[in-house]
């Protein structure tokens, strides 16, 4: 079956890297030609949206049909984009900006990191996890409280490019074939994008464009 036909890892690293880059261009042709159609949307529908056809997209995302497969690989990425799209209009376009530059540059030092020193961030899974679960808590706390987000908001630029880290190796780690090619380039793509909204928000939050 093609989904688990061994790849060299040239091969293997084309196809991860150009699904990655497959959802990235989505997005920004979404931002470009459909701004005014989300940023009308009422935000909670919107996100509650994007919440629904996303878990549809992680169920046919399990299928062992190339073409159902990345259809769930599409129903996670554009849903995302969308959001998105609704979501930076709120922003000065030079902290878009910067916070697109300083994704680029976290994500090709954290894959280079994690290439170096694969065993590192090997250990990095369980701790990550219950770090971001903390995160979370402290997060909703501190939101319904009414305190400033610039410590939580650091953090989760730390724990995502961490992630970052981690999911290359784990994408480098597993049999390299299309189907794991499309699951790696899932957890990728969803690194990289909560990076971007975090650094956005956190370059927001100082002001440095008022």
């Amino acid at each position: 079956m093609f989904l688990y036909k061994k790849l060299s890892p040239k091969a293997y690293n084309l196809v991860l890297g150009g699904i990655v880059l497959y959802a990235l261009v989505a997005n920004i042709l979404l931002c470009l030609f459909c701004g005014p159609i989300f940023s009308r949307m009422d935000p909670v529908a919107l996100i509650l949206g994007e919440l629904i056809v996303s878990i549809i997209g992680i169920f046919f995302g399990r299928s062992k049909n190339l073409k159902v497969r990345f259809l769930g690989y599409n129903l996670i990425v554009i849903p995302f984009g969308a959001v998105l799209t609704a979501i930076l209009p709120v922003f000065a376009a030079e902290a878009v900006f910067l916070a697109i530059v300083l994704t680029a540059v976290v994500t090709v030092g954290m894959i280079t990191l994690s290439t170096l020193f694969p065993a590192y961030f090997s250990r990095l899974g369980p701790a990550l996890g219950i770090a971001l679960l903390l995160s979370l808590t402290v997060d909703i706390i501190t939101w319904l409280l009414g305190y400033p987000q610039n410590i939580i908001t650091g953090v989760y630029v730390v724990l995502f490019s961490l992630y970052l880290g981690f999911d290359w190796h784990k994408a480098q780690s597993c049999n390299k074939d299309v189907s794991n090619a499309i699951e790696s380039a899932i957890d990728l793509y969803l690194d990289i994008t909560n990076l971007f909204l975090d650094l956005l928000q956190l370059i927001d939050l100082s002001d440095l464009f008022d």
